[in-house]
């Protein structure tokens, strides 16, 4: 991965920050080793309240069920106060998607818009 494929990011410090977040999170997932047969890999980022963050998950289907065998999370949310509560933050938006994602895709299977609480 490169910085150099991110061609739309604003010429701002946020659009720096990410590349190197998202260098990071490849790296931690060990992006150029190939995966096991029938194993996918996938990667989002983005930018939120002046923090940069990255996801890379390694999925599979079996027997008809999306798993999720692995994640690895880069954020670079600027000065940290309580490393441990970032942690815990990062932490938790992992689990927050995982189980957010069957029902959303649930409600798209069902035509139902998935309502936010």
């Amino acid at each position: 991965m490169s910085g150099r494929c991110l061609k739309n990011l604003p010429d701002t410090e946020d659009g720096q920050r990410l590349p190197a977040v998202l260098e990071q999170a490849a790296e931690c997932a060990g992006w150029r080793t190939p995966l096991p047969a029938g194993r996918a890999c996938g990667i989002a980022c983005g930018l939120d309240v002046n923090t940069a963050s990255e996801e890379v998950a390694e999925v599979s289907v079996e027997n008809g069920q999306a798993r999720v065998h692995r994640t690895s999370v880069a954020v670079d949310p600027g000065m940290v106060i309580n490393p441990q509560g970032a942690k815990m933050q990062a932490e938790g938006s992992v689990v927050m998607g995982l189980i957010r994602t069957p029902i959303e895709s649930f409600a798209k299977t069902m035509n139902v818009r998935a309502e936010r609480e």
